[in-house]
């Protein structure tokens, strides 16, 4: 995976992308989709101009690591033929998130994530006995079903701890938006009555330690 650090190094400097417009000279559009990692690539010019603005090499201005990830997110075969408890409570469903990791060889490697999701619904369990105000709770990996905790630790040596931050931001943010579009696909339907102008929120235990809130979006 390759991709430059503008965003990094226009915080380092406590920098505006105005500034860097100014300064620069380089448009504006130019300078958010870069900050933003999208358009696809950077011309010689364009890097000669932010390298020489920065004091910094090309070399400075990516971040890259050996392997490239994506994401699926698929149906979980036992849940499927309701083969697995959910402590009796009928608000729980299951799916795996499988991440491959792409060295550029002939192999591929794929790890399982298994992700529990327990919907809080009326008639089921009451969110306020949680206290907090979501339609979902997500968790991912760390069941303990030892073949996914070791899968997700090996990720974790192997992927994850050589990734620099801006990667592992990436990460999350990908995990999330898999986790919400087949949640919202495949389960919230079912389990939600969706109503209009109504907000559902779900809070997403991520893999190594991060949390989040993300929205449900009714399809």
């Amino acid at each position: 995976m390759l991709q430059n650090r503008l965003n990094v190094l226009i915080a380092q400097k406590g920098y505006s992308i105005k500034k860097v417009h100014d300064d620069t000279g380089l448009s504006r559009t130019t300078i958010s989709n870069l900050v933003n990692n999208v358009g696809g690539g950077i011309q010689s010019v364009t890097l000669n101009r932010l390298c020489l603005y920065f004091g910094i090499t090309p070399a400075d201005f990516f971040d890259f690591v050996p392997f490239d990830l994506s994401y699926d997110a698929v149906a979980d075969k036992l849940s499927a033929l309701n083969m697995i408890s959910v402590n009796d409570d009928p608000g729980g469903s299951y799916f795996n998130l499988i991440i491959s990791a792409d060295n550029g060889q002939l192999s591929v490697n794929k790890y399982h994530f298994r992700v529990g999701v327990f919907f809080f619904n009326k008639g089921l369990s009451d969110p306020q006995d949680y206290k907090v105000p979501y339609s979902a709770y997500v968790y991912v990996a760390g069941w303990s079903q030892d073949k996914h905790q070791e899968e997700a630790l090996q990720f974790k040596r192997m992927y994850f701890d050589k990734m620099p931050a801006a990667f592992q931001e990436q990460f999350y943010t990908s995990c999330t938006q898999h986790i919400v579009e087949y949640v919202s696909l495949s389960f919230a339907p079912k389990r939600l009555n969706f109503e209009a102008d109504s907000d559902y929120k779900m809070i997403v235990n991520l893999p190594y330690g991060r949390t989040v809130e993300a929205s449900i979006i009714p399809k």
